[in-house]
């Protein structure tokens, strides 16, 4: 249906209603279905260049980049002091709990004793051996002089003895040796006489039995040499068995310092290395800080509880170390992220508007993910390297280990078009799919 024409003129004489549908419309309102048009394409195309950051966000806390320092004792103690809490700075050295040390120190005072005997009893066999006199000292060392004493007195007379068996035995032999030449001038003169009775009595001048009787005498001088030619070798046999005695008797008063020695000496170097752990653990019952940091727990019980073996008495988190961000990242995102991506840190306590954020570098992911008590959704634990510092702290305020964090990890940019379409299409690819 056409509008009717009429006269500009006459436009005024109309009714309202007609008049609004005659007048003609202006130029804006004939417009605006084109001016939207390119409205929408001019969003369109800002929306394909512009591009946004990706960004996934994950939460942690700040972490020491070294294990936590654990302080315990070798063995079961009883607990007597505990000089911090949770919370507290320590410093390198600092005493931070007390063991009661009353078994550790009679023990050591038992194995110093012992040391004490044995050295001492090391040093009479070295003397021994060397052949010279222990000098007193302390008591273990004036007992020992003592026994020495004793020993060598004993030694000592039954050497004499031994000796004074050589000494009897050679004089034995020197006498024998003595009366050999009246011996042989015995025998030549009972061999001259009777050769000089056998002549006579064959001349019929002497007698036969005068004959006899000198033969008689000269078996008996025979028969005395050949005595004292057996004597003598048994006297010699006698000597050489005395000097063989004294000399083994040297040679075992030898063997028995040395045996001694070397017995002693294996049990001395085991009771002073037994020593040297009585007095490591004499010196760890007062636990100190081998490096500053964090109190993070201490012993549950207090004071006077027993601690076993291995159990932690104190747990520091070192600070003279670089901290990290520990972070852990959703399963369903971990896929997007990669080492070296730029990770913008929020520390929970100081606000990023007032104190600003950190930097860092994601430094590693793990392959494994882990569901936390109480959740029912998967994460990937991550490490993160910090390279900036937060700005306007308050005075005396610092970052300290475990404090909670948000970390936003840039793994790339899109356009904002992909923004809107990214919904669109999963939702064409994944609907009208059911069964």
């Amino acid at each position: 249906m056409k509008r009717p024409v009429v006269a500009a003129a006459a436009l005024e004489f109309q009714a309202d209603l007609d008049r609004l549908v005659l007048e003609p419309m202006s130029l804006l309102l004939r417009m605006w279905p084109f001016l939207g048009a390119a409205l929408v394409a001019a969003l369109v195309l800002v929306a394909s260049f512009t591009r946004l950051d990706i960004v996934v966000t994950a939460t942690g806390r700040l972490a020491a980049d070294a294990p936590p320092v654990i302080l315990q004792p070798l063995g079961r103690a009883v607990l007597t002091d505990l000089l911090v809490k949770p919370g507290d700075t320590v410093v390198a050295g600092q005493i931070v709990a007390r063991l009661d040390s009353t078994l550790t120190d009679a023990d050591r005072a038992g194995l110093e004793i012992e040391r004490r005997s044995l050295a001492a009893q090391l040093a009479r066999a070295q003397a021994d051996i060397a052949g010279t006199v222990l000098a007193g000292g302390d008591a273990d060392q004036t007992l020992q002089a003592q026994v020495q004493l004793q020993r060598s007195g004993l030694a000592a007379a039954q050497r004499d003895q031994l000796a004074a068996s050589v000494k009897a035995v050679g004089q034995a032999i020197r006498t024998e040796h003595d009366a050999e030449p009246g011996l042989q001038d015995r025998r030549a003169i009972a061999v001259k006489i009777e050769a000089m009775r056998d002549t006579l009595a064959r001349g019929q001048s002497g007698t036969q039995l005068q004959a006899m009787e000198a033969r008689l005498a000269r078996i008996d001088a025979e028969t005395a040499l050949n005595t004292h030619f057996a004597r003598v070798d048994d006297l010699a046999q006698r000597l050489d068995q005395a000097k063989a005695a004294l000399l083994a008797f040297d040679i075992d008063q030898k063997r028995q310092a040395t045996e001694a020695y070397a017995a002693l000496a294996p049990k001395l170097a085991e009771v002073v290395e037994a020593l040297t752990k009585a007095d490591r653990l004499s010196a760890l019952a007062d636990l100190r800080a081998p490096r500053p940091g964090v109190v993070l727990s201490v012993a549950k019980g207090g004071p006077g509880s027993m601690i076993a073996e291995g159990e932690p008495v104190v747990v520091l988190v070192p600070t003279d170390v670089p901290l990290i961000a520990e972070i852990g990242v959703r399963s369903s995102e971990a896929g997007s992220i990669a080492m070296g991506d730029p990770v913008t840190i929020k520390i929970d306590a100081f606000p990023w508007r007032r104190n600003g954020m950190m930097q860092g570098r994601l430094q590693d992911v793990s392959h494994g993910s882990f569901t936390p008590e109480g959740s029912t959704t998967a994460l990937h634990s991550g490490r993160v390297t910090l390279t900036g510092a937060l700005t306007n702290l308050p005075p005396g305020a610092d970052l300290l280990p475990g404090m909670t964090l948000t970390a936003e990890i840039k793994t790339g940019t899109r356009t904002v078009l992909d923004y809107f379409l990214d919904p669109l299409m999963r939702g064409v690819t994944e609907s009208l799919r059911e069964p």
